[in-house]
């Protein structure tokens, strides 16, 4: 099931083409995202053709309340499952029990993101209590699947964590266009929440059927569950909760700083920007656990430096043709597939899907970060990202509504990947220094046992 996947080939000395067990996750992982963003892509058409745009403006806002609270629930804690299962073997259902324990202390901050999400939302206009609860489970399941997630990209079961959630989201997807068609246009926020909810159960159950042979073969080794903390999870927590808030929070300042028709506009530019992602996502997902077995590893620095620029070479090819071409032809796009009444969304669509190169330079360096355990230094990229999004937001929002707002969602990509890029570089050069690609000559007279590499193992 993961047998192709369980191990990357050590690295060897020509570093021209990547090994082929890097090309086959990033692959895997490149083609289930793709197939998670076509999934969600379809979602929205059929949300944005069966909603009025203020309807599917705040059918957005709900959804990024729900998935903000699964990241502050969340506490960081899945980046840890994934790095302590990558680099240290932990054994993963040890690994999810600890992460699923630490769920609890976390509760109430997630009771409270949804409600204050909920009531700004709210106060636009009146929101059924069903659709509320709905996607309240939906954030619940979500909550769970993103460490069983992290333990399968851990084990670099990158094909069964892209499959699972691409099934999830093609089960929404299929869900809610059955329902549009019985339903006849009747309670689409109602029949949006519950699909969501159902596609997010989908993942959770697939992703541990899948993870299950990890767990079977996993035995109690010498690993400490409290390495796993929230105390040490919190630059984590902090990156992740900063990532979905710009990514995600900028829909609720947006409703809170316009009006009605400008919150409108920005909505599925910001759904689109969301679905541009897709590749930055797919080279980080990849990145961190390898870069992770790397780090441990002989000729750390070098193997890691080679590995972070391939990611940008595959990155920069494919995002700045995609971004010159949807530049162009997006306000016809976006006529063709929403419908006229969101043409005034075209503007900032065009701005913010610079993002996806902008993101495709920050991810690996990102990677590098984490994988180094410097997580406090990935806090300060994601920290800088955010405040300038926020500052940028309440300074141009107000009077140049969604274009102003596509401004400075974009404006955190770019603070991300300069504050990233100095660090990542500081963080190299230490490892240069502490752990040199040279070892040192061996004295004692007998032969040096060459360092295995633990990505052989």
């Amino acid at each position: 099931m993961i047998d192709d996947q369980a191990a990357v080939v050590a690295p060897s000395g020509n570093h021209s083409s990547p090994p082929r067990r890097i090309r086959s996750a990033l692959g895997w992982t490149v083609g289930g995202d793709t197939a998670s963003k076509v999934a969600v892509l379809l979602l929205n058409l059929l949300a944005a053709r069966q909603l009025a745009p203020t309807e599917f403006g705040l059918y957005i806002g709900i959804l990024a309340t729900s998935l903000l609270g699964s990241a502050f629930w969340d506490a960081g804690v899945s980046t840890l499952v994934s790095v302590e299962v990558a680099k240290k073997s932990a054994p993963v259902m040890q690994a999810l029990r600890r992460a699923l324990a630490l769920r609890l202390p976390t509760l109430p901050i997630w009771g409270v993101v949804l409600a204050l999400g909920y009531w700004i939302l709210a106060r636009s206009q009146p929101v059924d209590a069903a659709v509320l609860i709905a996607f309240s489970v939906a954030s619940l399941m979500a909550s769970i699947q993103i460490p069983v997630l992290a333990a399968l990209r851990g084990r670099l079961g990158f094909r069964d964590a892209t499959l699972a959630s691409a099934a999830g989201r093609w089960t929404t997807t299929g869900l809610v266009a059955v329902a549009f068609l019985a339903a006849n246009g009747h309670e689409a926020l109602v029949i949006l929440a519950l699909a969501t909810a159902a596609g997010e159960a989908v993942t959770t159950g697939l992703g541990l059927l899948l993870l299950r042979p990890w767990v079977a073969s996993s035995h109690a080794r010498d690993w400490d569950p409290h390495g796993i903390t929230l105390r040490r999870a919190l630059p984590y927590a902090s990156n992740s909760v900063l990532n979905v808030a710009y990514n995600r929070l900028d829909v609720v300042i947006v409703a809170a700083l316009t009006s009605a028709s400008q919150f409108a506009a920005y909505a599925p530019a910001s759904r689109i920007q969301d679905a541009l992602y897709l590749l930055p996502g797919s080279l980080s997902a990849v990145a961190v656990p390898i870069l992770s077995r790397y780090a441990v590893g002989h000729n750390a620095a070098r193997n890691m430096s080679a590995l972070v620029r391939k990611l940008w070479i595959v990155g920069v090819a494919l995002a700045l043709p995609a971004s010159l071409v949807l530049f162009v032809v997006m306000p016809q796009a976006i006529s063709l597939l929403l419908g006229s009444a969101y043409a005034d969304s075209a503007t900032p669509t065009r701005i913010l899907m610079w993002s996806m190169l902008l993101a495709v330079l920050g991810a690996p360096l990102i990677g590098v970060l984490i994988a180094l355990d410097r997580g406090v230094d990935t806090t300060r990229a994601f920290a800088a990202a955010f405040c300038v999004s926020i500052i940028l937001h309440f300074s141009l929002d107000w009077w140049l509504g969604a274009v102003g707002a596509a401004i400075a969602s974009m404006s955190r990509d770019v603070a991300n990947v300069v504050v990233a890029a100095f660090y990542a570089r500081r963080a190299f050069r230490k490892i240069g220094t502490d752990r040199p690609d040279v070892p040192p000559a061996h004295t004692s007279g007998r032969p040096r046992v060459p360092e295995r590499n633990p990505i052989e193992t």
